[in-house]
């Protein structure tokens, strides 16, 4: 149990640390280039959305906040989180990290429920994308059946 509030203290700490200086540099990174919005196909934002989902629902844990709940996991590599940003409006993000002390964001995108469209607002090319679905995959595929002797 001391182990488990340990870990939801350091994702809770991560977090804050995310929302609190990553979301205004994914701000300034949004106004400042277009070009990153498009850098995918709806396609490839609804995949990335879905493989998140399926994570969080999978392995996430919820962090009560005042306002809202954040269900989050994180791994060596990765901090993904979602929440509602408002009625009928999912945030999705992925944040690339090393050893928690360099973050940052890689991916954000918003699921609207009732249209069922994403809206991509933060992109950033490279080879994360790559590990991301690879870990997914390897996460998610429930691998073959095992034979009980």
């Amino acid at each position: 149990m001391l182990g488990t509030k340990y870990v939801t203290r350091q994702v809770a700490a991560l977090l804050d640390y995310a929302k609190s200086t990553l979301i205004e540099q994914s701000r300034r990174l949004v106004r400042q280039s277009s070009a990153s919005r498009t850098a995918l196909d709806r396609e490839a934002v609804t995949e990335l959305i879905r493989l998140t989902d399926n994570l969080l629902r999978q392995y996430g844990r919820d962090i009560e906040e005042v306002d809202r709940t954040t269900r989050c996991f994180a791994t060596d590599e990765f901090i993904v989180a979602t929440y509602m940003a408002e009625p009928g409006l999912a945030l999705y993000q992925i944040s690339q990290h090393d050893h928690g002390e360099n973050i940052s964001q890689v991916f954000v995108a918003t699921w609207h429920s009732a249209s069922g469209t994403p809206d991509l607002r933060l992109y950033s090319d490279g080879p994360w994308r790559r590990r991301f679905r690879s870990f997914a995959d390897d996460s998610l595929d429930p691998g073959p059946a095992r034979v009980l002797h």
